[in-house]
Parts: structure tokens; C-alpha cells; sequence
């Protein structure tokens, strides 16, 4: 994916410690985050199905708190998969009730979440993206633990498979992989809470609905070959020419 950016020289990383931007508007700057969420869905391992947990790898709009894209992973993310998402975030989205597109001016990456993915830098500071490696402070990583904490008590919990506090899996998801969701199920859930609930209420950090803020502040920058960077995403031998 994106050989043509993977292939220049490597980006010096911008390195801060809990750095703090003031954003105006929506797309300003953008929180990158990826956590493993407290249920097991149905996976595959080579050949048979087995019960795993997912990741979630999202964006944050720092300025409306809205989200961008998200997606599930089975496996750790990597420049592909992180690519693909930001495809995903710039993109018009398949449900017209999800707002959010257009190119972010910043993106923050939290250091402690795994190495610095340098090849991942590179590609967006050659789509106009100034990617920021740092240990988030308690404010920023408040801002993803919320959603975090919502996307499982207003969505998970009430799906087969949820893991409580007890790590007990909700239903006898452990037992019986027929009930667990796949990860394309579970996405798709997930969507839905985002566009219909999470973007409908107002946020505690501002006061306002994020689809609302979103709308009102955005500043939209959009990017334009990204009909091929999506088909790069999917096949990695595509080159991009401009």
C-alpha cells in the first residue's frame, strides 16, 4: 500500500512531550488510538473458527470529538492497516449520516501504544499530514478512555460475547461460537452506535453534539487521488503516479 510513499526516504519524526495544540476547527487535529475491546467475536485461525478479541484502531477529532473512521483488526496494526483507515476517515462515507471526511492537518500518535512506525510518517507527511509521535498526556488519553468507556456501556454490553469485569463473557459466548458476532458484524454494530448515538449527544468536554461541532467548524481538505489510494490500500503492488 502507498509504495510510492513507502519507498522515499524516511521522515524525520516530530517528537513532543504532551504537546498541546489549540484547535479552531474540526479536522484540525486528529488523536490516532488502538485498543483491544472487551469482547470476543468469531475468528479465523487457518482453518477452523476460534473466539477472539478485537482490536479497535480510530481516529478522534480533537476539536468536535467526533469520530473519523474506525475499524477492527484480529491482528496488530501495522502502515497497512493504518493506511487503509485513514482512507477510510477522509473518505464520504457509505451511511450518509456519518458526517466526517476531508484530510486532518495533525495527527497524534501516542508512543507508548508501540514502536514509532516511520514508514507510516512518511506516508503522511506526503499527503500533507503533520504525524506527531508523543506520550499522550492524561488530558488527551482522557478523550479516547471516554469513548472507550461509552462505545462499552452504551453498544458492547449489550451484545453476545461482551467480557464484564469478571471476565465472564456475557450469553456462553466462550462456549458457543455460533452466538459471537464476526468482525464485520461487530463493525457494523459499531458504526451504527458511532453515527446514532455517540454523535447525537452532547460531549462532556464541550457541551455540543460532535456531529453537530463537526458540521459547524469543519474545514474540509480533500485529497485528490484518493480513489487510487483506496485501491492501493487493497492491492499493495499498485503504485501511485502522479
Amino acid at each position: 500500500m502507498f509504495n510510492k510513499y513507502f519507498n522515499q526516504p524516511q521522515t524525520s519524526l516530530s517528537f513532543s512531550k504532551n504537546r498541546q495544540v489549540k484547535t479552531e476547527s474540526a479536522n484540525d487535529r486528529w488523536l490516532a488510538e488502538t485498543v483491544e475491546l472487551p469482547i470476543l467475536i468469531q475468528a479465523e485461525d487457518i482453518s477452523s473458527k476460534i473466539a477472539s478479541k478485537p482490536l479497535a484502531e480510530f481516529y478522534i477529532d480533537v476539536h468536535s470529538q467526533s469520530i473519523p473512521g474506525l475499524q477492527l483488526l484480529t491482528n496488530p496494526p501495522c502502515q497497512v492497516t493504518s493506511l487503509m483507515l485513514l482512507a477510510k476517515a477522509i473518505s464520504v462515507k457509505e451511511n450518509g449520516r456519518w458526517k466526517n471526511m476531508g484530510l486532518p492537518a495533525i495527527v497524534q500518535r501516542d508512543l507508548s501504544r508501540g514502536g514509532v512506525q516511520r514508514s507510516l510518517a512518511t506516508a503522511y507527511e506526503q499527503l500533507g499530514i503533520e504525524c506527531c509521535f508523543e506520550t499522550y498526556s492524561p488530558g488527551i488519553q482522557g478523550s479516547t478512555d471516554r469513548f472507550i468507556r461509552k462505545l462499552c456501556t452504551q453498544c458492547l454490553q449489550k451484545l453476545p460475547g461482551y467480557i464484564d469485569s469478571t471476565e465472564q463473557a456475557h450469553g456462553g459466548a466462550q462456549c458457543d461460537l455460533q452466538i459471537l458476532l464476526t468482525r464485520d458484524e461487530l463493525e457494523k454494530e459499531i458504526e451504527g452506535w458511532i453515527v446514532d448515538n455517540y454523535h447525537q449527544r452532547p460531549h462532556p468536554k464541550t457541551g455540543r453534539k460532535p456531529a453537530d461541532l463537526w458540521e459547524e467548524s469543519v474545514h474540509i481538505r480533500m485529497l485528490e487521488i484518493l480513489d487510487r489510494i483506496i485501491i492501493s490500500s487493497v492491492n499493495p503492488e499498485t503504485e501511485l503516479r502522479s
